[in-house]
């Protein structure tokens, strides 16, 4: 995800640095660029005049990056999630704002035509107000990390945040998004030993948002690859399904069944081509992101209760306070 980042920025003219502490990492392709410095010191990157830091590292170094954006002053742009505990987040948030400091969380599932479709429906009340929906992830782990051993990767370790509740926090950050930030969550959260990992496989919760009743499956095992959301209206219904690129529209007044596909041009790469935009834009103005610090900490500390309701055999964990800062 950061080569991507940096081809993203590289083409449209943006001078980018990088450092990685992995030695297995290679940015060749990234260093043919003249707007490319790739450094081999933490430090001296850093102590370059840049106007943003990327944080594309694994998820339990986030944290530690966002102490130095701050040390820094630095705008900063990190992939979800923020980071892997709740704990002294609230207080980083804090600092951030403080300080003037623009920031972004990677969403970049907000970017595409599918939940921004959804999002339209839902804001327009075309079909009435939401009265439930389902949301589903699912992906092979084996196929996630084609090119290195899946057991090794930071998905299958405890101790590097891995797990599919942190994995597939874009659906926990699309629920924000779209219905609203929940007031309540239980879940069955398991390790199936399909897989030979440390982290939990599958998981299944039930969000309450107000009245609408949200039920929400992740998991490391599906093949192939599946992401869709189906929203219940009151006179009407909504689904979108990643594999098939459409959205699907039934009105239960008129009747009508409506497909759309995606845009002409449309492709995987166009949803991170308008999130960059989206960002820059929001540099260049100095105003906030829709999906700023405190978006990433709402979203984390929903997953920390989806994990903790599965540890207590699914008991309903309130979220107090999830909007206070």
């Amino acid at each position: 995800i950061g080569r991507r980042h940096c081809q993203l920025l590289l083409d449209r003219g943006i001078s980018v640095g990088a450092w990685t502490p992995s030695a297995l990492l290679s940015c060749s392709e990234l260093e043919k660029h003249r707007n490319f410095i790739f450094f081999k010191d933490l430090n001296w990157a850093l102590s370059r005049p840049w106007d943003c830091l990327y944080v594309c590292t694994v998820s339990s170094h986030h944290r530690f990056c966002l102490e130095l954006a701050l040390r820094k002053r630095l705008n900063v742009f990190v992939e979800k999630p923020v980071c892997v505990s709740f704990v002294g987040l609230p207080a980083v948030v804090e600092r951030f704002e403080r300080y003037g400091l623009l920031t972004h969380v990677g969403s970049n599932m907000r970017f595409h035509f599918g939940p921004e479709r959804l999002k339209e429906l839902i804001e327009s009340r075309e079909f009435g107000d939401v009265v439930s929906a389902q949301i589903y992830a699912g992906m092979r782990l084996t196929d996630w990390k084609p090119n290195q051993n899946y057991r090794h990767s930071y998905s299958a370790k405890k101790s590097l945040g891995g797990g599919a509740t942190l994995d597939f926090i874009h659906e926990i950050d699309l629920i924000n998004w779209l219905f609203g930030v929940p007031e309540s969550v239980s879940a069955s959260v398991v390790n199936t030993g399909a897989l030979e990992i440390e982290t939990e496989d599958s998981v299944d919760a039930i969000l309450k948002v107000g009245n609408k009743v949200l039920n929400v499956h992740l998991d490391y095992l599906r093949r192939p690859f599946e992401r869709r959301i189906e929203i219940n209206f009151e006179s009407g219904f909504a689904r979108w399904c990643l594999s098939s690129n459409d959205v699907v529209t039934n009105s239960y007044l008129s009747g009508e069944i409506r497909c759309e596909t995606a845009p002409r041009f449309w492709e995987h790469q166009t949803m991170y081509q308008k999130q960059t935009e989206y960002w820059l834009n929001c540099l260049k103005h100095g105003v906030y992101s829709m999906s700023d610090l405190a978006h990433g900490a709402r979203a984390l500390k929903i997953a920390e209760a989806i994990k903790l309701s599965g540890a207590s055999d699914s008991k309903n964990i309130h979220l107090e306070g999830i909007n206070e800062f």
